[in-house]
């Protein structure tokens, strides 16, 4: 005889919190992006200048030597380094031709964007493609759900969100001129 499983409306909030508590964790284990920093054979340094770059849009090795806090000639060799690598590229400044900027390529930004992924998109494309399309809708529904719901649920009782650190210029005005930067060819 097989055991018929609860509905959603027998299951008490607590139940289902520690069933929840329980699954995620191997959820992460099965889907979690294995590669590390490490693998991709970048130093944290030169981790740092690609996400400086990403967030100021193109800069001298001058600039980036102040903002890095390192002396020129330890950033001119990251830099070198990350342009073999073909993450980084020199471009001449549009404003003014004696002056070379640092860029990132598109392959820099994929990489960033990979090492800040959590799960391994393969393996989660995988795994998806196994469920109906009726179950995907109904895991992301849900995950959204779960995710406005805990913005506001604190142990204390108050209703503050979390504090998440988003990557990005921190106002319109340093926008307009990452937009500008992030133009140059």
């Amino acid at each position: 005889m097989h055991s018929v499983r609860p509905t959603l409306a027998t299951v008490p909030v607590s139940e289902a919190a520690r069933q929840y508590a329980e699954l995620f964790p191997q959820v992460y284990r099965a889907l979690c992006r294995i590669q590390h920093l490490a693998d991709s054979k970048i130093t944290p340094q030169g981790w740092a200048l690609l996400q400086r770059l990403e967030y100021t849009g193109p800069l001298t090795v001058q600039e980036l030597t102040g903002m890095l806090g390192r002396a020129q000639s330890a950033v001119s060799e990251m830099v070198a380094g990350l342009v073999r690598a073909g993450r980084l590229r020199r471009v001449k400044d549009p404003d003014d031709r004696r002056r070379t900027l640092v860029w990132l390529t598109d392959a820099g930004l994929e990489f960033l964007h990979r090492q800040r992924d959590v799960l391994d998109r393969e393996r989660l494309t995988l795994a998806l493609a196994k469920m109906s399309a009726r179950e995907r809708r109904a895991l992301l529904d849900a995950t959204r759900g779960l995710l406005q719901a805990a913005a506001g649920a604190q142990p204390d009782g108050s209703t503050r969100r979390p504090s998440i650190r988003r990557a990005g210029p921190p106002n319109r005005k340093s926008h307009r001129k990452h937009d500008e930067r992030k133009r140059v060819k």
